[in-house]
């Protein structure tokens, strides 16, 4: 089995909202960012939807570099904190 499936992750839609409450932008807004629509971010950040990997590879490549320190930041918080 890969690392990234013995991985537990489910918790990380409260992590999202989170960051993104903190940042102050809207579902609506960082949904666009990252090609995703709202009601399936909404659906993440209340942990009714798990995000694939591919998901996430995809949309953290089309970050600028400040986003992508925030989710270098917010992963080692998650992996310090297990």
């Amino acid at each position: 089995m890969a690392e990234t499936e013995k991985m537990d992750i489910s918790y990380i839609g409260p992590i999202f909202k989170k960051y993104r409450v903190d940042a102050n932008r809207t579902q609506e807004e960082v949904a666009e960012k990252v090609g995703i629509t709202a009601r399936f971010l909404m659906a993440l950040e209340n942990e009714e939807k798990r995000p694939s990997i591919d998901i996430h590879l995809r949309q953290y490549m089309r970050l600028n570099d400040r986003d992508k320190s925030v989710i270098r930041t917010a992963i080692q918080e998650m992996l310090n904190n297990r």
